[in-house]
């Protein structure tokens, strides 16, 4: 039983280790992009974005219709 403690107790301080090390490392969030919040019909005149259908997920959720931003290929293909 004692062993166990110890070896709880070893194992504490190196997870408080890695969570401080985790929180020093921040996340570089992108900003928003011209394509978000466009109805159907803007989104589809503008040439970077494309618009997604509403599905369901293989889950069961239903996920909306919304803008975004053509993958970078896409892009280069449509202005060419």
């Amino acid at each position: 039983m004692a062993t166990a403690i110890v070896t709880i107790a070893s194992v504490t301080p190196l997870a408080a280790e890695e969570k401080a090390a985790r929180n020093e490392t921040k996340i570089e969030h992108r900003s928003a992009t011209s394509c978000v919040g466009l109805d159907i019909h803007t989104c589809q005149t503008k040439g970077e974005c494309l618009w997604r259908k509403q599905r369901a997920t293989r889950f069961g959720d239903v996920r909306q219709p919304h803008c975004r931003v053509r993958p970078y290929e896409q892009v280069a293909k449509k202005t060419a």
